[in-house]
């Protein structure tokens, strides 16, 4: 958590980025304070890797229910 250090991705990686560098690499995220959700964020990806998919509905229902997401 935290780190700043850039190192490059490795040949053939997939990489999800943005202007100032990685922020999924090796298809697992970065924990990092510069892309940490907020309350000030306005836009963001969730991924959700589920063994039961039947879970997908009760999962998505508890996340529109958060407060703190905006709609």
């Amino acid at each position: 958590m935290g780190g700043d250090e850039n190192t490059p991705p490795y040949e053939g990686e997939v990489v999800y980025k943005d202007d100032k560098g990685a922020i999924c690499r090796c298809w697992d995220w970065r924990e990092a304070i510069r892309i940490m959700l907020t309350e000030s964020t306005n836009n963001a990806f969730l991924c959700i890797e589920l063994v039961d998919e039947n879970r997908f509905e009760e999962i998505s229902k508890e996340l529109c229910n958060i407060k703190s997401v905006k709609k």
